[in-house]
């Protein structure tokens, strides 16, 4: 819970965590295990795990994910068409 109130200062709590887990094979709230099914894999695995350890756990590690908002103007146009509707169905 500390780590997540208070993510600046559990870098070094959270490494030492993900190491242990990893060296007493027991999972635990910070890590999760995969199963993998050949060497590729594996490999791929252990690359990941090393720039994970390497990171810092607050930042980015390059996987860049955006999420698609509505433009600016396709809101004021839903808009108007909302009040032109309103006004064109309201008496008088």
């Amino acid at each position: 819970m500390t780590q997540v109130l208070h993510p600046e200062s559990s870098q070094e709590a959270w490494l030492s965590l993900v190491k242990n887990s990893f060296v007493t094979k027991v999972m635990t709230p910070v890590t999760s295990y995969l199963v993998v099914e050949n060497g590729a894999q594996k490999a791929v695995l252990r690359k990941k795990l090393k720039q994970i350890l390497a990171s810092h756990k607050a930042l980015d590690l390059g996987e860049e994910q955006r999420m698609s908002e509505p433009g600016l103007l396709l809101l004021a146009a839903l808009l108007a068409t909302f009040w032109w509707l309103r006004k064109k169905s309201q008496p008088g």
